[in-house]
Formats: structure tokens, C-alpha cells, sequence
């Protein structure tokens, strides 16, 4: 049934017995996810006619062809057509000349989307009569993910598979740099029944290619690779680069040739390509979010965006009446105006009890939502999704309320007005959520499209991303050092202004803002962060899953930058050690397993009491995990301009320009006290500044001292217990006595060794080692130093780590 006479195979539906022959006659089965597409002779309804989709195509040309292992970017904004432009070129250059193509994404909506754009543009000419698929009278596909077609059915004869990058990836590890597959797997049927004996050439198109750090992606280019199937790559992406430097490293290295092409966002405004955004004065819901907010939750989201704060608190904002009645009324009130509109929600409570408002007042609305509600049935499906976004673009639906399914890659013409009531950290998102209104009158959308921002009350405690600011300056997706320092104080802002929130707090205990206050200014001024994203997850009651991701910025300080550090260095070999490094992903249980060494090993015994999270930790292993690649470090290079120690020191040189020296430093807009405490709370800075100077002249005042004293009869009963009884009895006394066992251990060469291999064990790595008893506790052996020593881990007896 299957060969390359009969690609499309057949599938057995029943036997029927007839005549005395005995024969067997096979029923043929339309599945719409695999098939032939017959192309079409004569003129297709479109062309690349727009100036910088034939730039796009020429610059395509001009590099993948000569280049035998081109690696690539195509840039164009959102809207802007650039899955139309990739599908165009490679009809032309690909399917044309009999090579394959694999196009990988996340979602299930861009997978079909881009299958789409091959199928109703399979002509043999173009509408401007340009020759496109000339020499070929059909080609065949395959569109592979949980909820299509499987990877076992594809065929040898296949030339276009559109898969996701899931589908792909079960049964895939990677081992000395080395990626291996089971036998059955998605990437192994890839190779094995498509591209095993394959001259010809295969282009891999990854989709929103900023996407393309994730370990899951790597695994599919370097196994094809390894494998020695010539490939090409191009990435597709709105957003080339990244805000993490180690992220941007990784994509150059991914995309070796860099960008072929790129155009901006206002260059196509001013084309009338895409439409011009007109931004409405900000709405203010009314709603104040500290108060229903703890600041743990408010914590959360500074680093992992609004999606932290969890499923109850997010129900209560997103059924909030006073809130929903504002957006909606204020839509109410400008419908002929603002038309067709795209309602990006703050969650999907928010999205449903938002519908419900608005169809109560009689307007045409509906929701496409990814992911499960409270009672855990899925709220929209995603054919249902796909139905919704139809009607849409039909004008059967006004406004279409939408939770985490149109960001990235879906088209959505005529929209004339985009609501985001569902505020984000990320300047990537953000500009994905604009991008959907953007599509310009001269590709059959609007002049203008209205952006309004519906703005709740954070009391300045989070930095949101501003929509405006975005499309004034592009250049935040710049890989540029000014702006990586404006992020850097941006976050760090944030940080002070938390912690002054803290200090002004009169539910606070007194004794946790002494301790605070405590600590020099400068000290409490972090040295940096580690900056990168991480993909999470969703599923649906059908176990499809979604994807959505966030960015994550950790804060270090001082006296915590050694621990991060060496966290930080020592995360292969963590993962080395444990058997993790051949693994694309974790259980929750395994990194929180993680966690707990990454704090025994660096952090327990050190000064916690401001600036260390466990969920830190956690992240940075999950990030690790996830992508193989250490964050990086993003220095603060001002700090040493907000040490407050300096003002105190001008002041007491002539005090009676006190009043002016004060003035002076707090409107120094380049140093920016104003943000660090809120433009209008100049009083706050004072009170700081008031308060050191209180210190320089009455020390013993305010002096801690940083040691515990240790009663004898506590120290008799700590060398009866074991190292990991007294790690939670005393963190600081456990990190005595481990930093004294390592420095016992350790020779000239700064090796650590271990006590009793042979032949002898050695490395740099803390996480190789473990500390135990030399005569053990059950024979009477103490944990004192004397009778303590260093030994490789368990784990690594048998397996010989180096």
C-alpha cells in the first residue's frame, strides 16, 4: 500500500469477502493532516508585492544557495508577512528543485498557519506571473503534533512536514555533546524513513526562532547534523535577539550567519504596511492590587511575570466587577470608533467573566483560550479556538477576548483596536500583543489601530512593559550596552523600591527593619542580575500543550555574589553528578532535589536575611535545565555612585549646604535617586540620608555583631549530631565546619581530593565531594573537624566522574 508509486498509502477500514476469489478490497481513509497538494496551473492570488518581502526574498537568495550550511534569520515584524515571504522563497527554491523541508514550532495555530501558506500558494506563477512551481505538478505533506498526524506515518516521499517541536522530541537525550534517540521516536522516524538515504537537501525552518535556545530545538538541528543530512536553517522571528546576553550568544552560535534580512516596525508604518498605532490616554481601572495582592505574590511577579501570583488570586482580579465594568463600559462608550477589537485578558477568569459581561450588554464576543479552568475542563478547545478566530476574521465577532493563544504568529486582519487589560513585564510580549492589531490598508487591514491600556493601581511596585515605548524605541531588542544598563537599573529599582515599601510598612516587625537598616545603603544596593527566560507550560483536557514564556531577573547582592557564583560554575557538574546532564527536562521533585544540594552545598551558613529566594535557585536550575547554559551575570557598573556614605561625607565638610548638596544629588538625573525612591518621595531620601549620617556620628547606636556565640554544652551536642541535623539547627556553625573540611582536603594547586580513592580523586568541582565521619557516629566518632573527611559521592563510585 505504501511506496513511492502510491505515496498516500491507504489505511484498512474493513475487509469485504466477495466472489470465489476470495479478494481483499482496502478502503481508502481521507486524513486531513497528510495528503497531496495538486498545484495549480496558471496565476495565484498573491505576490511578494510588497517592497520589503522582494528585498527579504532577494537577500534569501543571495545566501542560502551558496552557502551549504547556511544557518539564518529572516526579521520581520508581526504582521508583517514573514511566513508568507519564507513559504514563497522555498516553493521557489525548495519544493521547485525536490529538496525537503522541515518547518518546526511551538503551537499548534502556527503549525497550521504555515501549512496553510504552502497549500494556497501552490500556482505555477505568482500573481505578478513570476515563475514559482514550475517543474512540479504536485507535492505531498505532513502536519505531525499531539492532536494531527503521528511521526511513525511519514513517509520516504513526504516533501514538506510540518511538525512541532514536541513531537520530535520525546525519547531524545543528549550525552558528551552527542544527541541520541530511541528507536520509534519522532526525530528517529525523521531520520530514519525521511532523510536516511537522502542526497537532497533539507531546509529546517524554525518558527519564532527567538524560541530556538530551548534545549528541544538544539536537539533537532545538531542530531541532523550529527548525522551528516545537509541542512539549512532559517529562523523566522519578530524579535532576533534577546534580552539575556547569554541567550543572544547562544542564537549567533544557533544562527551562525546572523540575519539575512530584517526591517522594523515604523519602517512599515510609514509604508503603510502596517497600520499606525494610536494610543489612548491609559484607563485606570480603579482597582488597587496591593490590597488583594500579598507581597509574596507581588515578589513573584516581578520576576516571573503576572501568571505567578496563582490560580485563586488571579480568579479574584479576574472576576472583579469594579474592573470588568470599566473595560467594558469604556468600550461601550467608543464602540463605532474602536470596531473590531482584540481583548488581550489578564487570565482566564478574567476572560470568561468578561464575555459574559459583554454579551450582556450586546455585543458580539467570544473567547479563545489556552489552558484549563478551576473545576480542570478546558474552557476552549483548540478547534473551537480555531473556529472563534474564523468568525472573527469574518465580522461575525466584534471583540475577541484572548488568553495566551494570539501572541505569536496568527493572522488576524481588520482589527481596529487592541485592549490590553492583562499587563506584562515582557517587552517581547508586549510587542507580540500589538503586532496582532498592526496589519496596515494596503494588506487589508486599518489606517489606524487604537491601543488601550487599561491601568490598575501597583502603587509603582512593578515596571511594567509600556506599550508606547515600544514602538518609539525599537531598539529595545538591541543588542546594545546603554540598553542592557537601563534594564539593569530598571530592575534593580524595583528592588529598592520593595524594600523601602518594607521599611515604611507599620504592619512590618521593628526588629526585621533594624536589621535592614542595619546594613549600609550601599550594601543593600545589589552588584547585578541574572537575566534570561524560561518556557512554562500549559495543557488542556486533551493533554495538548501550550507554551508561553517568561522573563526571569534575579537580583544578587554582595554578600551573596560568591554563592551565586559558584552556583552558577558548578551547575554541570550538579548536573553531571546526579545524572541529569543527559536530560532535556525535569520533575518538579528532581530539581527541587537539586535545589536542596545547590543550598547545602552554597548558601546554608550564609548571610540570608536579605536578597537570597529559593525560588532563585530554582529557577536558575530549571533555566539550566531547560537550556544548557549558565546565566549571566549583568553587572551593576553605577552602584558606586548610590552610596549614601559619600553624601554624609559632603555634608559634614560644610553643613550649611546641607539643604543645597541634598537638592543637588536628588535631581541628578543620571544617577537617579528619584527612582530609586519614587519620583515624589524626596522625603524618603532624606530619611536615608538623615539616617546615615545618624550612624557615622553614634556607631555603637546601630552596630550588630555578626557573631553567634556557641555555649560549650551546644558544642558537645553538636558533635553528636549528624552534618545534616546540624545544618538546620545552625547553618552558620554547618558552614564552619564544611568550609573547614574543604580547605583540609585541598593542595597547593587549589584541587580538592578525595580522602581514601585510589587511584587518587581530584577536581576543583565542591559538588563532586561529600563530607562524612571517619569512624562514624554509631561507633562513637564525633562530627568534629579531626574526624572529618572528604570523599567523591556516593553516585559517582561506579560511574567514574572526572
Amino acid at each position: 500500500a505504501y511506496s513511492k508509486e502510491n505515496p498516500e498509502g491507504c489505511s484498512i477500514l474493513g475487509i469485504d469477502m466477495y466472489g470465489d476469489s476470495m479478494g481483499v478490497r482496502l478502503r481508502r481513509g481521507a486524513f486531513e493532516y497528510s495528503g497531496r497538494v495538486n498545484v495549480v496551473e496558471g496565476l495565484s492570488l498573491k505576490a511578494p508585492y510588497r517592497p520589503f518581502q522582494v528585498d527579504a526574498i532577494k537577500a534569501l537568495s543571495a545566501a542560502i544557495p551558496i552557502n551549504p550550511n547556511y544557518a539564518g534569520i529572516l526579521a520581520i515584524p508581526t504582521g508583517g508577512g514573514k511566513t508568507y515571504t519564507a513559504a514563497y522563497w522555498l516553493l521557489k527554491n525548495a519544493i521547485e528543485n525536490n529538496n525537503k523541508i522541515l518547518w518546526i514550532a511551538h503551537r499548534h495555530e502556527l503549525l497550521k498557519q504555515a501549512l496553510n501558506t504552502f497549500k494556497d500558494n501552490a500556482y505555477t506563477n505568482d500573481s505578478n506571473n513570476s515563475a514559482l512551481l514550475t517543474k512540479r505538478k504536485s507535492f505531498t505533506f505532513r502536519l505531525i503534533s499531539g492532536i494531527h498526524d503521528s511521526p511513525r506515518n511519514i513517509l520516504e516521499s513526504d516533501d514538506l512536514i510540518v511538525a512541532s517541536k514536541d513531537s520530535l522530541n520525546s525519547g531524545v537525550s543528549r550525552e558528551n555533546n552527542k544527541v541520541s534517540v530511541t528507536p520509534h521516536s519522532g526525530l528517529s522516524h525523521v531520520f530514519e524513513k525521511w532523510l536516511k538515504d537522502e542526497d537532497k537537501e533539507c531546509y529546517l525552518i524554525i518558527d519564532e526562532a527567538h524560541h530556538a535556545a530551548a534545549k528541544t530545538y538544539r536537539n533537532i538541528i545538531d542530531f541532523l547534523k550529527e548525522k551528516h543530512v545537509p541542512v539549512k536553517v532559517l529562523g523566522l522571528t519578530a524579535t532576533p535577539t534577546r534580552t539575556a546576553e547569554s541567550e543572544k550568544g547562544l542564537l549567533k552560535k544557533i544562527f551562525k550567519d546572523d540575519i539575512t534580512y530584517s526591517i522594523g516596525i515604523k519602517e512599515l508604518i510609514k509604508m503603510g504596511f502596517l497600520s499606525k498605532p494610536v494610543f489612548i490616554e491609559p484607563i485606570k481601572t480603579g482597582l488597587d492590587m496591593t490590597s488583594i495582592l500579598s507581597k509574596e505574590d507581588i515578589e513573584k511577579i516581578k520576576y516571573f511575570d503576572i501568571e505567578s501570583i496563582g490560580q485563586k488570586a488571579a480568579k479574584t482580579i479576574g472576576e472583579n466587577k469594579v474592573r470588568n465594568k470599566t473595560i467594558v463600559d469604556h468600550y461601550l462608550k467608543n464602540q463605532s470608533s474602536y470596531g473590531q477589537t482584540i481583548l488581550f485578558a489578564l487570565n482566564i477568569s478574567n476572560a470568561i467573566a468578561l464575555n459574559k459581561l459583554f454579551n450582556e450588554n450586546n455585543v458580539k464576543s467570544d473567547y479563545v483560550i489556552s489552558g484549563t479552568i478551576a473545576e480542570g475542563t478546558m474552557a476552549s478547545t483548540p478547534k473551537e479556538n480555531e473556529k472563534k478566530i474564523e468568525k472573527f476574521k469574518n465580522g461575525e465577532i466584534d471583540v475577541l477576548i484572548n488568553y495566551n493563544i494570539l501572541t505569536e504568529g496568527i493572522d488576524v486582519p481588520k482589527v481596529q483596536s487592541i485592549f490590553l487589560t492583562r499587563p506584562t513585564i515582557s517587552t517581547i510580549l508586549m510587542t507580540q500583543m500589538i503586532g496582532r492589531g498592526l496589519r496596515g490598508e494596503k494588506v487589508g487591514g486599518t489606517e489606524e489601530t487604537f491601543i488601550v491600556s487599561f491601568i490598575d493601581d501597583w502603587h509603582n511596585k512593578i515596571a511594567w512593559a509600556d506599550p508606547k515605548q515600544l514602538i518609539d524605541d525599537e531598539s529595545v531588542f538591541d543588542d546594545d550596552k546603554e540598553k542592557t544598563k537601563q534594564k539593569i537599573f530598571k530592575v534593580i529599582s524595583i528592588a529598592k523600591l520593595e524594600e523601602y515599601a518594607i521599611l515604611l510598612d507599620n504592619t512590618i516587625d521593628e526588629k526585621i527593619k533594624d536589621r535592614i537598616r542595619a546594613i549600609d545603603f550601599i550594601d543593600r544596593v545589589p552588584v547585578g542580575i541574572y537575566s534570561f527566560f524560561i518556557e512554562k507550560d500549559l495543557f488542556d483536557k486533551e493533554k495538548s500543550k501550550y507554551q508561553f514564556e517568561t522573563e526571569v531577573n534575579i537580583i544578587v547582592y554582595k554578600h551573596l555574589h560568591d554563592e551565586f557564583t559558584k552556583l552558577i560554575d558548578e551547575l554541570p557538574d550538579l548536573f553531571k553528578q546526579n545524572s541529569f546532564d543527559k536530560r532535556d527536562k525535569l520533575h518538579n521533585n528532581e530539581i527541587d532535589d537539586l535545589v536542596d544540594q545547590a543550598e547545602s552545598l552554597f548558601f546554608t551558613g550564609s548571610n540570608l536575611s536579605i536578597g537570597y529566594s529559593k525560588e532563585d535557585v530554582k529557577e536558575i536550575i530549571r533555566y539550566y535545565a531547560n537550556t544548557g547554559l549558565k546565566p549571566v551575570f549583568l553587572k551593576f557598573e553605577d552602584r558606586e555612585k548610590y552610596d549614601i556614605k559619600q553624601i554624609v561625607t559632603e555634608i559634614k565638610k560644610d553643613s550649611n549646604k546641607f539643604r543645597h548638596i541634598i537638592e543637588n544629588h536628588w535631581n541628578q538625573s543620571k544617577i537617579g535617586w528619584q527612582t530609586f525612591f519614587g519620583i515624589e518621595n524626596m522625603k524618603n531620601f532624606l530619611t536615608e540620608v538623615t539616617f546615615a549620617w545618624q550612624k557615622s556620628q553614634f556607631p555603637e547606636l546601630y552596630s550588630t555583631s555578626n557573631e553567634s556565640p556557641i555555649i560549650e554544652k551546644e558544642k558537645r551536642e553538636y558533635e553528636k549530631m549528624t552534618l545534616d541535623e546540624i545544618r538546620h539547627q545552625d547553618p552558620e556553625y554547618y558552614k564552619f565546619l564544611r568550609d573547614r573540611v574543604f580547605e583540609k582536603f585541598q593542595d597547593k594547586d587549589g584541587f580538592y581530593y578525595c580522602a581514601i580513592s585510589k587511584p587518587k580523586f581530584i577536581s576543583t568541582k565542591k559538588v563532586y565531594f561529600q563530607i562524612d565521619h571517619k569512624i562514624s557516629l554509631k561507633k562513637g566518632g564525633l562530627t568534629k573537624i579531626s574526624n572529618l573527611q572528604l570523599l567523591k559521592r556516593s553516585e559517582n563510585w561506579k560511574k567514574g566522574s572526572n
